[in-house]
């Protein structure tokens, strides 16, 4: 298996998290994006650098650009 996240996320495979309203799912995927951008670790697992397509359909652009600049993602 090619790992995008390390027995986690597969390279080109396609995932879906979901769980109740206010869970934190935004926020964690967040995390991932930052982590998969910066070749880093996600919940102590290794991730691939690479780019990200992020669909925040239901979000406001200033949310989201406060959010990833919190991060440190600025670009």
């Amino acid at each position: 298996m090619d790992w995008l996240v390390e027995d986690l996320l597969t390279v080109g495979g396609v995932s879906l998290l979901s769980g109740d309203p206010k869970a934190g799912k935004s926020t964690i995927v967040r995390q991932l994006i930052r982590d998969i951008l910066r070749g880093g670790n996600f919940l102590g697992r290794k991730c691939k650098q690479g780019s990200v397509h992020y669909y925040a359909i239901e979000e406001q652009v200033q949310v989201l650009n406060s959010s990833f600049k919190r991060l440190g993602l600025t670009d």
